[in-house]
C-alpha cells in the first residue's frame, strides 16, 4: 500500500500529512488500500489534536479485528482493533471513519480511505480541481446531491481530507455544480444505454438508497 522509496524525508510517513511544510491532520485517499486503515501513533495524534479539542473523543468505538495486513511493513501484521471516531467534515453535522488500527513499524501509518468506501458513498473526485494542484471530493448524499471536501496535495504527493471541521458549513456553489455536473454526466449516460452504446455503464450510476445516512460515511 505505500512504498517506502519514494518519499524524500527520513520519515516517509510524515509527508503524508503535510502541506507546504505544515502538518495537517486528516485521512489520505487510497484508492489501492484494501480497507480502512490508520497506525496507532497517527491515531493517537488526531485524538490529541482535532478530537478532543472538539470534545468529541467520547465518541471513539473499538471493536475487534482479526485481520491481517501486508504492505505496509516486510511482516504480516495483526489489527490491534478496529476503532471508529467521528470527523469533521464541511457541510456535514455527522461523519465518521472506521479503521483497523495497526501498531510496530506501522504505528505512524495515515489514516488511509480505502476504494471501497469511496465505491459505496459515491464519491466523486476531481482531481487538480484547483490552481495549486488541490482536489476536489464530492460525497453523494441519499438525496443525491453532493457535498464537496476540499483535498490537499501533501508533500508526499498525495491527496489528504482534512477532519477538523466539525460544524463548519462548506461552499455551495462547489456543491451545486458537481451535483448539477453529475446529473447531466448521468443523464448522457443513461441516454448512451437506452441507444445501445457498449460505454454507457460506466456512466449511468444510481443514487444511493434513501435510508442510507449521512453518519455511515467512510464505515
Amino acid at each position: 500500500l505505500i512504498n517506502h522509496n519514494v518519499f524524500p524525508s527520513s520519515e516517509p510517513m510524515k509527508n503524508f500529512t503535510v502541506v507546504k511544510g505544515n502538518q495537517v491532520y486528516g485521512l489520505t485517499i487510497d484508492p489501492g488500500a484494501a480497507r480502512g486503515l490508520i497506525g496507532s501513533d497517527s491515531l493517537r495524534e488526531i485524538i490529541v489534536n482535532v478530537l478532543k479539542p472538539a470534545k468529541q473523543d467520547k465518541y471513539i468505538k473499538w471493536t475487534k479485528s482479526f485481520n491481517s495486513f501486508t504492505g505496509i511493513s516486510a511482516q504480516p501484521q495483526m489489527s490491534i482493533g478496529m476503532v471508529k471516531f467521528p470527523i469533521g467534515l464541511l457541510g456535514m453535522s455527522r461523519a465518521a471513519f472506521r479503521a483497523d488500527v495497526l501498531g510496530g513499524q506501522a504505528s505512524k501509518c495515515p489514516g488511509l480511505v480505502p476504494l471501497q468506501s469511496l465505491q459505496q458513498q459515491g464519491c466523486v473526485i476531481a482531481c487538480g480541481y484547483f490552481k495549486n494542484g488541490d482536489g476536489l471530493l464530492g460525497i453523494r448524499l441519499a438525496s443525491g446531491h453532493f457535498c464537496t471536501q476540499r483535498l490537499l496535495l501533501t508533500d508526499s504527493g498525495h491527496y489528504l481530507m482534512p477532519v477538523h471541521y466539525f460544524n463548519h458549513k462548506n461552499d455551495r456553489r462547489l456543491d451545486k455544480l458537481m451535483t448539477s455536473d453529475y446529473q447531466h454526466l448521468d443523464r448522457e449516460g443513461r441516454r448512451m444505454k437506452d441507444d445501445g452504446s457498449r460505454d454507457a455503464t460506466i456512466f449511468a450510476i444510481g443514487c444511493l438508497p434513501d435510508d442510507d445516512v449521512q453518519d455511515s460515511l467512510f464505515q
